[in-house]
């Protein structure tokens, strides 16, 4: 966990403001789908002015990008993303309450939020880990609000090849992912008052993009004969009444 969080923080280190702004004017495909994901399940459930936090925000564009309606709250470790975040906010003067804490050792809202999210984060949890994050992503969210979670889909093959790829040629910045199929077993696990509602997948395009250019117009080709599944896949959980 130590290394993991040393590579956050030197991916935070080395980023700046002016990288922020052109990730907000250019958001990545991932980003714009997953937005809007949560605006079509908060208007499914009738939620007018949610109260949403982003568990493992980073530097937290996915939130800005929100509609104003949208409370805003961002929760991470890294008080390096938090300050750059709060700087970017500030300057778009989007409004968010900043949260600096380690979700795992998080005990504040009990049952506080509409909308719990992130994107890009239980992926780098083994599997106890992970049925702690989600448990405590589940008791910060009201009854009848959503738990939505986004990881990498390594079931897709070419992300898959392109991840192993850049991993062996350790040009892979991140910690490292492990492979999720699904979070069935977590949520058996963690108790009964929460029901998967949908899982889908998006964002097609980005599932080419670390592999090496010889590569990539093959693996793109055969999609013709496989139907490669998306980048993202999205797991919608509620937190029943």
């Amino acid at each position: 966990m130590n290394t993991d969080k040393n590579k956050w923080f030197s991916i935070s280190n080395q980023t700046t403001i002016e990288q922020l702004f052109k990730n907000y004017n250019n958001p990545s495909i991932f980003q714009k789908d997953l937005i809007n994901c949560i605006i079509q399940y908060s208007k499914k459930y009738c939620m007018e002015d949610p109260n949403i936090i982003e568990v493992g925000s980073s530097f937290g564009i996915t939130t800005a990008l929100l509609p104003c309606n949208f409370t805003k709250y961002l929760l991470d470790n890294n008080g390096q993303a938090l300050r750059l975040s709060k700087i970017f906010f500030d300057s778009h003067k989007i409004k968010a309450t900043f949260i600096e804490s380690d979700f795992f050792l998080y005990k504040d809202n009990n049952s506080f939020f509409d909308i719990t999210f992130n994107a890009g984060v239980i992926e780098h949890f083994n599997f106890k880990q992970r049925i702690a994050f989600i448990e405590n992503m589940v008791r910060i969210t009201k009854k009848g609000g959503l738990i939505i979670i986004g990881i990498p889909n390594h079931y897709s093959f070419p992300y898959r090849l392109g991840y192993l790829y850049k991993l062996v040629r350790k040009q892979w910045p991140y910690p490292k992912e492990y492979r999720i199929r699904d979070i069935n077993s977590e949520l058996s696990i963690i108790n009964s008052s929460i029901e998967l509602i949908d899982t889908i997948i998006l964002s097609k395009s980005l599932i080419y993009s670390n592999l090496p250019r010889p590569f990539k117009s093959i693996i793109m080709k055969l999609d013709n004969f496989f139907a490669y599944q998306g980048y993202l896949k999205v797991f919608i959980l509620l937190k029943k009444q």
